[in-house]
């Protein structure tokens, strides 16, 4: 997220320039950050529900499809991707918008 922040300095600097606010250039980093997620999630959760059984075959007192073990993860990387992308979502809220535009 930080180097797709970077790469969208100009576009946020005007964005900001034509009026957006910074909880505006937060939410627009972040909708995009959940949506990468989301296609993950979309991918893998079937993977996993469906490598549980090969798993358990491997692995002594693993249950196949452990909904508590698979909710488990997808909260934590749900965290990791809120944690991963606010960062640079408040840095490119702070950009100054004349500032932005020069870098390009």
């Amino acid at each position: 997220m930080p180097y797709t922040v970077a790469r969208r300095t100009g576009e946020i600097g005007i964005r900001m320039s034509l009026g957006a606010r910074r909880g505006d250039v937060i939410r627009m980093v972040l909708r995009q950050a959940f949506a990468l997620s989301a296609i993950g999630l979309a991918t893998g959760v079937p993977v996993a529900l469906g490598a549980s059984k090969f798993v358990e075959s491997f692995l002594f007192g693993a249950k196949a499809n452990d909904t508590a073990a698979l909710f488990l993860a997808v909260a934590i990387l749900l965290s990791a991707v809120l944690v991963a992308s606010y960062v640079p979502a408040r840095k490119a809220s702070r950009i100054d918008p004349l500032t932005a535009v020069r870098h390009e």
